[in-house]
């Protein structure tokens, strides 16, 4: 899987809209998946509104562009018969979180 479209985006996200100065990136096998967190430390993502930061076109806040990039990530990770979800951050910020299989 090219998890490239996945990272970048969300990293550049991170870095253009959460106003984050860190990322960390978590790899952890549980269970049958192996799990892929890109955590940021920014203003984080409303819960009314993480859901439909996958929608095309969705823009939100003034920072927001086309709103094409993680509607694409969120397609290929779906095609590929991956997961995708969005947990808050504590303190504060945002996680995106990736689980794929595990291979056998």
């Amino acid at each position: 899987m090219k998890c490239e479209i996945f990272t970048d985006n969300i990293i550049n996200n991170a870095v253009i809209h959460s106003g984050t100065t860190k990322i960390d990136i978590k790899i952890n096998s549980i269970d049958d998946k192996c799990i892929l967190k890109i955590i940021d430390y920014g203003i984080g993502i409303p819960d009314k509104i993480k859901q439909d930061v996958f929608k095309e076109e969705y823009i939100f806040g003034k920072s927001g562009k086309a709103g094409i990039g993680l509607f694409i990530a969120n397609e290929f990770v779906k095609q590929c018969g991956r997961e995708i979800s969005i947990e808050n951050n504590k303190p504060q910020g945002t996680a995106f979180i990736l689980r794929i299989p595990n291979a056998r």
